[in-house]
């Protein structure tokens, strides 16, 4: 449900990070609990040439900058062609929504 960004990725690109005012337990895939209490606000992302902010929850990961969540997809209309390992948006005109390449 939660957006994700490595700790190697914000150092790279020298984002501030904020403190939640709690810690979150995140499980990972290889079923390893990991704390965290680190965020990146309102970070702008592009996906296909458009611009979008999220939050994302710092983590270590390896190999992965970011991961976006599901209610992240789900809220800006963005829909995943695992075939083509692409990402489709979705914008929403007078006639419905409209697939945007």
């Amino acid at each position: 449900m939660h957006s994700f960004i490595s700790y190697e990725c914000v150092d790279r690109l020298k984002l501030p990070t904020h403190h939640l005012s709690f810690d979150l337990l995140i499980s990972t895939p290889t079923f390893d609990l990991v704390v965290t209490s680190n965020f990146c606000s309102k970070c702008l992302i592009v996906v296909n040439g458009r611009e979008f902010c999220v939050n994302l929850i710092c983590l270590p990961l390896s190999n992965i900058d970011v991961i976006l969540g599901m209610n992240w997809l789900s809220s800006n209309h963005i829909l995943i062609d695992y075939a083509r390992k692409t990402l489709i948006i979705l914008y929403l005109k007078n006639s419905g929504f409209v697939i945007v390449d």
